[in-house]
């Protein structure tokens, strides 16, 4: 039976950042992948002889430059060109539009049609990235821990702190943006229906609903989170290789520093001890002890298929005893709690996204040991 600090379950991009920072702390890290490489939904595969592509997230946006330059990525083949034009969206009007990384030039385009939703637009625009700017800071950080009593008034105060920066309009647009749909959104902005499905089609990327949707605005500042080496708003960028470069420019950042990453090794089950988790076993029957368990796939997975039924009971909060990493969430609700797994998401900060718009953050679950602490470090998000 091999050992380790850190058992990592999938070799997923977030995982790979996971290990690649847990390794340059100096912890023994190994990384177990189902698959015959590694990447989940950010990989480049072959799609007819001598033809390769990104067969699932195409498209890097969020992908933090601390990941990028911390883990020096670009020394391990890296390298992205920024997407510009972003989105071209045809019209039956035959009057086309286009969105640029650079706002003034959509703006001019649009001022062909509509000299009044060119200047909304930059204004949209402005207000957009504002408010995209208060909420970055939370994308870098543990969330706070509600129910640690005394411990958890240091999370709120900062956090407080925070949005005591907003004044009281930002403060109700925050509010409208992450609750209203869409249409709400532009048929109050704008008067043309190619600006309106310029707006749309650019939010609907990567989800599950329509722009008519309640809550789906809140895609806008998504979109307009930072990324990029140089940390630019909006950033989307195509990478060379497909993207699979990100995962395998990960992989090796990770290997330099010491992680083991093992393909065709599937995780079946989370070893649980007296109510900690202690390792993993593999569908081959090899079990891997570690002090600490991270999960790169999902919480319904994590939860209700690695773990047997016998090992989650339903207790406190495992908040309240602060172990593991800071923070976190219980598992899915309807679901038991264990005394001793945690799962946090780890929501596109740096990052590619998904399908269409890219895995919008993708989730991912972390199982830990209540002796081991460890800070979340900034991982990407990916565009499928």
């Amino acid at each position: 039976m091999t050992a380790c600090d850190v058992v990592v379950i999938g070799g997923g991009h977030n995982g790979l950042v996971t290990a690649g920072f847990l390794a340059r702390a100096g912890l023994k890290v190994c990384v177990l992948e189902r698959r015959d490489l590694v990447g989940g939904a950010c990989v480049t595969e072959g799609i007819a002889p001598g033809f390769r592509a990104s067969t699932a997230a195409y498209i890097a946006s969020m992908m933090r430059p601390e990941v990028i330059r911390e883990l020096g990525l670009g020394q391990y083949g890296l390298k992205m060109t920024p997407c510009d034009p972003l989105l071209f969206v045809p019209s039956r009007t035959g009057r086309p539009l286009f969105m640029y990384q650079d706002a003034r030039r959509t703006a001019a385009g649009i001022e062909a049609i509509s000299s009044r939703d060119a200047r909304a637009f930059l204004e949209f625009d402005a207000e957009i990235k504002r408010l995209a700017a208060h909420l970055e800071p939370f994308f870098m950080e543990p969330p706070p821990a509600l129910e640690g009593g005394l411990a958890s008034l240091k999370d709120l105060a900062r956090i407080g702190l925070r949005m005591r920066r907003l004044n009281d309009e930002d403060a109700g647009r925050l509010m409208l943006f992450l609750t209203a749909s869409v249409m709400d959104l532009v048929d109050a902005r704008f008067e043309s229906a190619e600006v309106k499905n310029l707006i749309g089609c650019s939010n609907v990327l990567g989800a599950h609903n329509g722009p008519m949707t309640p809550c789906s605005a809140s895609g806008l500042m998504f979109h307009s989170m930072s990324g990029g080496d140089e940390l630019s708003q909006g950033y989307m960028g195509h990478v060379h290789g497909g993207m699979g470069t990100i995962s395998e420019a990960l992989a090796g950042a990770a290997r330099a520093r010491g992680a083991i990453i093992r393909t065709r090794a599937e995780v079946t089950r989370i070893l649980v001890e007296n109510g900690r988790a202690v390792g993993v076993a593999l569908g081959s029957g090899e079990a891997i002890r570690a002090r600490a368990v991270a999960s790169n796939a999902d919480p319904k997975r994590t939860f209700l298929a690695m773990l047997e039924p016998r090992s989650i009971t339903r207790c406190p909060s495992p908040r309240s005893s602060r172990s593991g990493r800071r923070g976190g969430i219980s598992p899915p609700r309807g679901s038991p709690t264990s005394p001793s797994v945690t799962a946090s998401s780890t929501t596109s900060a740096p990052g590619t996204r998904p399908s269409t718009a890219g895995p919008r953050p993708s989730r991912t679950s972390t199982v830990s040991s209540p002796r081991t602490s460890t800070r979340p470090s900034p991982r990407p998000a990916a565009r499928s």
